[in-house]
């Protein structure tokens, strides 16, 4: 989407800086193009942990972390959408600082 809007924008550019924005959303588009293609969407489910990968970043969860899924409803332009949420059975705050040793 970001390509098209940027090729949009290229196409009924008056100046520079339009010119410009046009050509970083196409650039911004082309790169996240790239990553879906290198490092698709994942889900790998182990024993212990699951993770799953989107826009070629990966988060991990223990088992032993998750109370249990939900639909969770996001509001949209045109309504809502269903997604999976994850309760977690401790703070994320707490959680991230198990799984990567850093506080915050």
């Amino acid at each position: 989407m970001l390509a098209i809007a940027g090729l949009v924008v290229l196409a009924s550019s008056d100046g520079p800086l339009l010119t410009l924005a046009g050509v970083v959303l196409l650039a911004l588009g082309v790169v996240l193009f790239v990553v879906q293609l290198v490092r698709p969407d994942a889900l790998t489910l182990r024993r212990d942990e699951f993770s799953f990968t989107s826009l070629g970043m990966r988060s991990r969860f223990a088992w032993a972390d998750v109370a249990g899924f939900g639909v969770v409803r996001l509001p949209v332009r045109r309504g809502t959408v269903d997604r999976v949420g994850i309760r977690l059975r401790v703070h994320t705050s707490e959680l991230r600082r198990r799984m990567t040793g850093m506080s915050g």
